[in-house]
Formats: structure tokens, C-alpha cells, sequence
């Protein structure tokens, strides 16, 4: 089995914090404290978990060897605080965030992303897996090659892909644009349009 992880680091409320990690999982709950809880644990061959920055920008990044074999998978578990704008990157790895406002990225190759947030905007993207989420974003961009996506509480200007999957929006507000593509996947779009939307 692989070592836990219990670190503690101040952060200021609108940080940026960014991680990646390879295998595993990557899960993120706000809190109302000013500072980072990272708790979970290191896969067995990993080579280290490295944490360089500050109270305002901070990286998190699980280390492999360069010539990486049965590595297990790493879990990582957040608090941070709400405001924090998140970047998080991941290969295959699923990805979950609870709670944060601020601006919010996401990525991974081979994973599921649930976003329920409260960010005013969002980018996700994954290869192969699902996106959902639930959010007030003003700003939304959102892509799937092979998983379903359904976005809850969007507004303002979105765009979404799909390839073979389908996409589902029931929008929280008013939209001043809207573009939305699918290969081979159906589409359904809940929106209220404003006056001289695109």
C-alpha cells in the first residue's frame, strides 16, 4: 500500500490552486477556512508528492518515475477555500468538486468529472468519460469525445461538444449565446434565449 497524505498549507480566499495527478482520483470540497487540507493517499510506486508556492498560488503534483510500471493509483482529497479559482489536470483519473466559487479548469483523459459548484465560469474537458455539472456559470465550455453531458444552472454564453455522447442543458438563466455540437449523440437544450441571441 502506498503512504498517507496529511499536509496543511495557509491560503488566501482567492487563491489558485493548481493539481495534477496521473491515477487515481482528484476530490475538492470548499470550506470557510483560509487554508489547504490535503488528505488521501499515494499510490504504491509513486516517486513523491510535490507541493511548491505560496498562500496565493500553489501547485500540487503527484511526481512518477520516469519509467513509471504498475503504479497504483493516487487519492487526493482538498479543502480549500470557497473562493479559490481550481485547475485541476488529471489522465485517468475522475474528478469531483464540491462547493468552490471561483474561476474553475478541468481536465482528464480517462475519467468522470462532477462538478457542483458555484463558479461564475467553468472549462471542463475529458476523452473518454461523463461531465456533469451543476453551476451558475456566466461563462461555460465544456467538451466529451466519448461520455454524456448534462450541465444543470449554466447561463450567459456557453459551448458544449459531444462526439458519441449525449448532451443535456437546462439552463438557470437567461443565454446571450449558445453553440453546441454532437456527432453521434442526441441533444437537449432547455434554454431561455435573450434578445438577439446567438
Amino acid at each position: 500500500a502506498g503512504s498517507r497524505i496529511d499536509e496543511h498549507r495557509e491560503l488566501k480566499a482567492d487563491a489558485h490552486v493548481s493539481v495534477h495527478n496521473t491515477a487515481g482520483s482528484i476530490q475538492v470540497q470548499a470550506w470557510d477556512k483560509n487554508e489547504l487540507l490535503l488528505t488521501g493517499e499515494l499510490g504504491d510506486g509513486v516517486e513523491k508528492l510535490e507541493i511548491n508556492g505560496d498562500a496565493g498560488n500553489l501547485n500540487i503534483e503527484v511526481k512518477l518515475p520516469k519509467r513509471a510500471r504498475n503504479v497504483e493509483d493516487t487519492v487526493l482529497t482538498l479543502r480549500v477555500p470557497a473562493g479559490a479559482r481550481m485547475e485541476l489536470q488529471g489522465v485517468s483519473a475522475d474528478i469531483r468538486v464540491q462547493g468552490v466559487r471561483g474561476v474553475l479548469e478541468v481536465n482528464s483523459v480517462s475519467g468522470d468529472l462532477n462538478l457542483d459548484v458555484g463558479s461564475s465560469e467553468v472549462e471542463a474537458q475529458t476523452v473518454s468519460g461523463e461531465v456533469r455539472l451543476q453551476a451558475p456559470s456566466s461563462k461555460t465550455k465544456i467538451s466529451s469525445v466519448s461520455g454524456d453531458v448534462v450541465l444543470r444552472g449554466v447561463q450567459g454564453e456557453l459551448r458544449a461538444e459531444a462526439v458519441s455522447g449525449s448532451l443535456q442543458v437546462d439552463g438557470g438563466g437567461v443565454f446571450s449565446e449558445v453553440h453546441v455540437n454532437s456527432i453521434s449523440g442526441d441533444v437537449d437544450l432547455g434554454v431561455s434565449l435573450a434578445s438577439g441571441a446567438k
